[in-house]
């Protein structure tokens, strides 16, 4: 049923795709628990049907589930695990969205913390993170220290990894965005 939801949502198909991923995440529940992976996994995917559904009321069905998510992954499988860093990306993703710049930049922090910890200052993982969170201070207004934390991101990328991978494009163009809503003091339009 999870590959017939994800195809719901691709066609756009929220409703669809909503009722369907509820109906797995509860049997789920009922027959895994609360905290194994695969109900954990559901109750993800639920939260990104409604991040792709958009709207206040979404946007706060999905920050709730995503720290649902984060919280159990945490529990089970310990606070620096890729999956539970994942979520806490995408927790960090729908609050930018959401346009809850402090709340983004809180999120960010954590996981570049503890991407560090797991895989160290120069893996991918992490410096991708860093632009991340570089991204979110100049959303926030602060072009200077956003930019500044992009730019060596996108430096270290390069240095560490080269520039033909996918997250080094990724850093580079989030650089040139960020440049041009400095340089035009705004973000509106920029993108």
């Amino acid at each position: 049923m999870f590959g017939v939801a994800h195809i719901l949502v691709k066609l756009n198909r929220y409703d669809e795709a909503e009722a369907l991923q509820r109906k797995v995440l509860d049997t789920r529940r009922r027959v895994l628990g609360e905290r194994h992976p695969d109900t954990v996994w559901s109750k993800q995917e639920l939260a990104r049907v409604a991040e792709h559904r958009g709207g206040p009321d979404h946007e706060a069905e999905a920050i709730a589930l995503f720290r649902e998510v984060i919280e159990a992954r945490r529990e089970v499988l310990g606070p620096d695990h890729f999956d539970t860093l994942r979520a806490m990306q995408e927790l960090g993703n729908m609050h930018l969205r959401a346009r809850q710049l402090p709340e983004a930049e809180e999120v960010y922090r954590a996981e570049l913390e503890g991407w560090k910890r797991a895989l160290g200052e120069d893996d991918a993982g992490t410096i991708t993170c860093e632009s991340t969170l570089g991204e979110a201070i100049a959303r926030r207004g602060d072009f200077d220290a956003g930019l500044t934390m992009l730019e060596d991101a996108k430096a270290r990328m390069e240095r560490q990894h080269g520039n033909m991978m996918q997250d080094a494009h990724w850093i580079r163009w989030r650089v040139v965005v960020a440049r041009k809503a400095r340089d035009k003091g705004s973000w509106d339009g920029v993108e």
